[in-house]
């Protein structure tokens, strides 16, 4: 389920909550502050769901994309031989052509050379904490670059005679450079379950058939 579409859902949940639940006269009042409040906790659900996580200094750009989805994107170019200067993966792509052209399909404009790209983004601390997705720079001045898979294991285009490749790290990169933004942690049917559940006066709210067909297309249970 998109963005988009768990937010309008919400949405009809608060229409739907915000005027006074069925409940005998006794109860009106505290049912309709209660209304009252989850409408407001729900409104605050719905700004987790919507938040962006920060992104890193891209040059100018927003990432759009992930770790998982750059990865899949680059491997699609495994076996593209490598040419000096080369931007067009139907003639041949150098390293810092490849990792322009990969990391842009994800919204992250690099600049066109290794060394300029090995300043963008923000720095990491060793390949111990490098995370798929972040850039490899070699060299000092820097005059490779390479995308970091994760296990000691990364994708780039070596050099003349060589394909678009994933090999071992093979010697302690010069720079990593993170230049996607951390990804949000999840905080979906599982956080919108325990907002519902701490208004015990909407207890009914699963049973009802607004409540059961969100929480059933949202995956999530009061209990």
């Amino acid at each position: 389920m998109s963005i988009a579409e768990v937010q309008a859902r919400m949405a009809a949940i608060t229409a739907q909550f915000v005027a006074p639940l069925q409940a005998p006269a006794a109860q009106q009042a505290v049912t309709t502050k209660s209304t009252k409040d989850f409408a407001t906790a729900l409104a605050s659900e719905s700004a987790q769901y919507t938040s962006s996580p920060a992104a890193g200094n891209t040059a100018g750009s927003t990432a759009t994309g992930t770790a998982a989805e750059l990865i899949a994107d680059a491997k699609r170019y495994l076996g593209v031989p490598y040419v000096w200067g080369g931007t067009n993966p139907a003639t041949g792509l150098d390293c810092s052509g490849l990792t322009q052209l990969v990391y842009g399909h994800v919204g992250v404009d690099l600049p066109r050379v290794s060394w300029e790209q090995a300043k963008v983004g923000t720095a990491v601390d060793g390949l111990a904490n490098a995370k798929p997705g972040d850039l490899l720079a070699f060299g000092s001045p820097v005059d490779h670059v390479a995308i970091y898979l994760g296990d000691h294991k990364m994708l780039h285009a070596p050099h003349t005679g060589k394909n678009v490749e994933i090999s071992d790290v093979y010697e302690t990169p010069s720079a990593i450079r993170r230049v996607l933004p951390d990804e949000a942690p999840a905080t979906g049917p599982s956080a919108l379950a325990q907002t519902l559940s701490a208004y015990p006066n909407l207890a009914n709210l699963q049973n009802s058939a607004l409540g059961s067909s969100v929480l059933q297309n949202l995956g999530g249970t009061l209990s």
